[in-house]
């Protein structure tokens, strides 16, 4: 795959935050602890990085 297990666990972790932001009413910051992140400023920071806007704004524009 070329990618390291580390990296395919964020993917993946990121992946299941996107999708209970777009598919459930949880906080976001039970998002991200329901995703595996431990810790929420990791966690929105990851999750710009990846999808280029933070988890409230995913959550708002379904467009994205």
């Amino acid at each position: 795959l070329g990618r390291g297990f580390a990296d395919l666990l964020a993917e993946a972790r990121l992946v299941t935050a996107a999708t209970l932001l777009r598919g459930s009413a949880l906080p976001v910051l039970e998002v991200g602890q329901r995703a595996g992140f431990g810790d929420a400023s990791h966690f929105h920071a990851c999750f710009r990085k990846r999808f280029g806007c933070s988890p409230g704004a995913w959550r708002l524009n379904p467009g994205t």
